[in-house]
């Protein structure tokens, strides 16, 4: 049967670019990847539902796994038995797909340990992480060294110079202190992405000349450097680094370094003249919409908060602020000289009140991530339906009334959803916050009263 199937699927599974494991220790979905970058769920691996759901069983490279066939197939396992129940299924693929198939293992679980997998690659994100709630120096000591790590804590962190942290192959680190590169002093790696909100010209000058000299860094082939505020002074830069300049009439040296992939290598690209960009925009759109017609979703997603959005028939636009300094630009005017935002995205580098009329609070949703205590004035005049809101620091009181003032109707008509995230230490007073808004237990013989929302 195995042969049949790859025998009649041979040009499709030709077009596979790489297997993956996204998610958890606790559940995990295994999807293709193509090589256009689609991808298809395979399995769902989770823990067993004993709600009388209709299983059936499988035997898997040895072992007898219970399955659901739902929107797709799904696998489960007992608490204890997780980890053999992904060693079963990995087997399985391995088997079915062959040993030169990519395996990757992408998690953002940084607490329990990645199977030891055979011919598996495994990527993960450390994302809004505070080092002083969990030992990360234990976990990657624990861990065979990471293809890729995404790394975002809330404080400098210095691992030991011989932490299996640096010998990711490669780092992406978004730093909104003044740390790099501290985060980079013993990379053994090949590739590293900074992103930094401040940084220090002396240090990337340091750093550059070490590597160029061989003294440390000799596995490193790319370095991609950003500042999201403080302007690069590159003069400076060029100079200290001892950058030459190619004389544009020879032909420059070459080298070869392994191709990264981009999802740029397979996007048709329109090209513009600077004052003829709204138009060239506007008639690709108009393309669009006599080719697909008005009744499909057509999105404008930016994290440009400086010019305005074209206005386009049939569009919705949604927007990425992050790191906004509100001191460098008129935020209130950039709302006003645009529709109203169906989502915003919002990180702002201090607190800020709009206009009580502002298009702000027009958006339909809006997401905000808060590293200081202004919850809830960012949402003071909210009208719009959708609110997911991630704090670092809050106030059980401040809460308590924005949600008494949402159900009294006093304000909020509109909201449909509020979601609300403490990140960090600064753990949320469950039973106060229930008791404060006049929370009601509902009895588990009885049927729940229900309503229905649009599907998120």
């Amino acid at each position: 049967m195995k042969k049949t199937i790859k025998s009649c699927q041979h040009n499709r599974f030709k077009s596979i670019s790489c297997i993956r494991y996204c998610g958890t220790n606790e559940r995990m979905v295994v999807d293709i990847v193509t090589k256009n970058r689609m991808r298809e769920d395979f399995v769902d691996i989770k823990e067993h539902d004993d709600s009388g759901l209709d299983y059936f069983q499988l035997n898997v490279s040895g072992k007898i796994i219970d399955f659901l066939r739902l929107h797709f197939l799904e696998a489960a396992f007992n608490l204890d038995e997780s980890e053999s129940v992904f060693q079963s299924i990995h087997n399985y693929m391995v088997d079915f797909f062959g040993d030169s198939m990519e395996y990757f293992w992408v998690t953002s679980d940084f607490v329990n340990t990645v199977p030891q997998l055979q011919k598996i690659s495994s990527f993960i994100r450390v994302w809004n992480v505070n080092p002083d709630s969990i030992d990360l120096e234990n976990f990657f000591s624990r861990n065979p060294p990471f293809k890729r790590i995404a790394f975002n804590v809330f404080r400098p962190t210095d691992f030991s110079p011989d932490s299996k942290f640096y010998q990711a192959e490669s780092l992406v680190t978004v730093q909104h202190h003044n740390n790099f590169p501290s985060v980079l002093r013993h990379f053994q790696g090949r590739q590293a992405f900074v992103d930094c909100t401040h940084y220090n010209t002396e240090d990337v000058i340091e750093f550059v000349n070490r590597w160029k000299s061989g003294e440390t860094f000799q596995k490193l082939e790319v370095l991609n450097f950003e500042v999201s505020q403080d302007d690069i002074d590159h003069e400076t830069v060029l100079d200290g680094i001892g950058a030459k300049h190619i004389d544009a009439r020879k032909t420059p040296p070459t080298h070869t370094l392994p191709k990264i992939k981009s999802r740029k290598d397979h996007i048709f690209e329109a090209a513009f003249n600077p004052d003829e960009s709204e138009s060239v925009i506007r008639s690709i759109h108009n393309y669009m919409l006599q080719f697909f017609g008005d009744s499909m979703k057509y999105i404008w997603s930016t994290s440009d908060w400086v010019n305005t959005v074209p206005q386009l028939q049939n569009l919705s636009p949604s927007i990425l602020m992050w790191h906004v300094n509100p001191d460098l630009i008129d935020l209130e005017n950039f709302f006003s000289t645009n529709p109203p935002f169906k989502m915003i995205e919002f990180h702002p580098t201090r607190p800020i009140d709009f206009h009580p009329d502002s298009k702000f609070y027009q958006a339909e949703t809006v997401v905000t991530l808060q590293h200081n205590h202004y919850f809830p004035s960012v949402l003071r005049h909210f009208q719009g339906k959708q609110a997911f809101v991630h704090c670092t620091y809050h106030n059980t009181e401040d809460f308590i009334e924005f949600v008494n003032k949402w159900k009294s109707g006093e304000a909020f008509r509109k909201l449909e959803v509020l979601n609300f995230k403490a990140l960090g230490d600064d753990d949320i007073d469950h039973e106060t916050v229930l008791n404060g808004i006049g929370a009601k237990h509902i009895d588990a013989r009885r049927t729940p009263p229900t309503h229905t929302l649009p599907k998120m």
